[in-house]
């Protein structure tokens, strides 16, 4: 699958503004939840593929 399959807009326009529940397929923590984080890393551009996105992790059937 390639970020282009994805029925998903990125950009910085989106900065800031938030996702509703009734929006999500999946909530990985939340007000509910005691420890949540989010990490973002800075690359350099070089370093980018286009169009490509790894996720790291296991599958989401998988959690509980």
């Amino acid at each position: 699958m390639s970020f282009s399959d994805m029925p998903t807009d990125v950009g910085p326009v989106y900065e800031g503004e938030r996702i509703r529940s009734k929006q999500m397929y999946v909530e990985l923590g939340g007000p509910k939840i005691e420890k949540h984080f989010e990490l973002v890393k800075v690359r350099d551009e070089k370093d980018i593929k286009d169009e490509n996105v790894e996720l790291i992790g296991p599958n989401l059937t998988d959690m509980e």
